[in-house]
């Protein structure tokens, strides 16, 4: 079994091409045991000095669909897959917008996750 971890934030172009290919291996059934880590392209760029992103998640576009990414990984891992390649399909092929709770309701709705009673309480609207 090969063991890794990988980063991903899903505005990421490169994470997107990256995860889809480990998804696919995973789902063909690879020995691999993946750690999926998130990454926040907001808080990378915050300049010295400044506030974290995470005292201010208002000015951040990609940190509640990353929330309710870490939050289905955690809670819901048998679907993390489903939800993770879906969220990337937001941004990426839906051109949707990662940061209203209403879109990251529907891919969770949409993947069999129980956004309402399961996530909002992790973070989609609180």
């Amino acid at each position: 079994m090969t063991e890794f971890a990988v980063n991903w934030d899903y505005r990421c172009p490169f994470a997107r091409n990256a995860h889809e290919h480990i998804i696919a291996g995973l789902r063909a059934g690879a020995g691999w045991d993946v750690r999926f880590v998130p990454f926040s392209l907001g808080q990378v760029h915050v300049p010295e000095g400044e506030p974290d992103i995470w005292v201010r998640p208002q000015d951040d576009r990609g940190l509640l669909a990353l929330q309710a990414g870490v939050v289905v990984r955690d809670k819901f891992p048998d679907q993390f897959l489903d939800v993770h390649e879906a969220l990337f399909a937001l941004r990426h092929d839906e051109g949707r917008h990662l940061e209203d709770p209403d879109e990251v309701r529907r891919v969770l709705d949409e993947q069999g996750v129980d956004a309402a009673a399961d996530l909002v309480h992790g973070g989609i609207d609180g």
